[in-house]
């Protein structure tokens, strides 16, 4: 069973000369780790998100995307042999995507050939796959990308798509304090409940400490320190099943030196501590899934476990699409709050990958955010193979300046 890792899975491209696949993705589940059906009952849904995009260097054409989730009963597997679902993804309008003869497997191709042409900054595309049924097997399914760019065919790594027992919650791993000085404590806690008979261990610089029923721990720490908390089922305490990743930075770390020699004077000089820069923004997309955009009004409440700046964009895809997002942020221990909107109306660009006119709210930590999408189009029809393409495309990133996430209250 290949252990997997919990978190958005993010694939990036290298650049044209390094001989391989050229675009950027992001793969997300909901929930996450998906829920795996029970032998007898009802089946369990998930679904799940890819964003394309293209990170860096010169424009590319993609001309077909193909995705493949395998189907049977094994742990490997996602959707169960005796499937009973029709699968009808959320793309966006600019392209088409179809299933092939082997279900599960689908094929996605640009509309024209300037849909097809992705370059650095453009709003990444999205396509979702909703209402999946999820075989009853535990264990990490995979979903397999292909893609055609510049003429070329090449494949990036599987993405991992988690399976664990309904229930099980193993999330919100942090420190107390993202950055520390040498010597001091680092107080980890996390969320967890887990099948009977589970372990948990947390591990770090080689150290595996079995933190079974409980929900903290104190490290001491000299040096910026990457610590692992792993589920490891019943009859394995070295295979887990599940696993989260955080890591505490150190200002000033003791220096560690092998083999070395100093003929005469030498001063050894550290950087300034940068306790506030920008950690990557690895929580999951904040959008609704597409499936939930149209005809009223819908929110989403969080609190932020850390400062950090969200930011937004709307872009609409159709003439007659009409749509508002709007942040709301309300600071600890205060009514007064910010509010923060954009509107779209119509195609508003002619390629609405193009970003257009950006959200951006600071947000203190403890601070509830409340994001309000309002998005209309009365003439969304359905294709010919029974899905709706996409008439919006929302993108919203946090970006924390410490360790935390926006936690999802409502």
């Amino acid at each position: 069973m290949t252990p997997p890792d919990t978190r958005p899975q993010r694939v990036r491209a290298l650049d044209a000369d390094g001989g391989t696949h050229l675009l950027e993705y992001n793969v997300y589940t909901a929930p996450n780790p998906l829920d795996a059906s029970e032998k007898t009952g009802a089946a369990r849904i998930g679904s799940v998100s890819v964003k394309v995009s293209r990170a860096a260097g010169a424009p590319v054409v993609c001309k077909q995307l193909t995705f493949t989730f395998p189907v049977g009963d094994k742990d490997t597997d996602l959707i169960p042999q005796n499937h009973t679902r029709v699968i009808h993804p959320g793309y966006p309008g600019t392209w088409i995507i179809r299933p092939t003869k082997t279900y599960g497997c689908f094929l996605a191709k640009p509309r024209n050939t300037s849909y097809g042409t992705i370059s650095a900054g453009d709003m990444p595309l999205e396509f979702t796959f909703p209402n999946l049924e999820i075989n009853s097997a535990h264990g990490t399914a995979t979903l397999a990308i292909e893609e055609v760019v510049n003429d070329a065919t090449s494949r990036p790594p599987l993405f991992a798509l988690p399976k664990v027992p309904a229930g099980v919650e193993f999330r919100d791993f942090r420190p107390d304090e993202s950055s520390v000085h040498a010597g001091a404590e680092v107080h980890l806690s996390w969320r967890a409940q887990l099948p009977k008979g589970h372990q948990s261990f947390l591990l770090w610089n080689g150290h595996r400490e079995n933190v079974t029923g409980k929900n903290s721990y104190d490290v001491r720490i000299y040096q910026t320190t990457v610590f692992q908390l792993w589920d490891c089922p019943p009859e394995t305490s070295s295979t887990p099943l599940l696993i989260q990743q955080t890591v505490a930075t150190v200002c000033h770390p003791w220096l560690r030196a092998g083999n070395l020699t100093v003929g005469g004077p030498a001063d050894i000089l550290q950087p300034d501590p940068t306790p506030h820069s920008p950690h990557p923004d690895d929580t999951p997309p904040l959008e609704l899934l597409q499936s939930e955009m149209y005809g009223s009004t819908v929110s989403r409440t969080y609190t932020a476990e850390t400062d950090g700046l969200l930011t937004g964009t709307l872009r609409s895809y159709t003439d007659s699409a009409d749509g508002t997002l709007s942040i709301d942020v309300t600071p600890p221990n205060s009514k007064l709050g910010h509010h923060y909107k954009i509107r779209c109306h119509g195609a508003g660009h002619k390629d609405p990958r193009k970003p257009g006119d950006n959200i951006e709210a600071l947000v203190l930590a403890d601070s509830t955010v409340r994001i309000t999408w309002t998005l209309t189009d009365n003439k969304r029809t359905t294709d010919k193979e029974g899905s709706i393409p996409d008439s919006f495309l929302t993108s919203l990133h946090w970006r924390p300046w410490g360790i935390g996430s926006l936690t999802p209250t409502s």
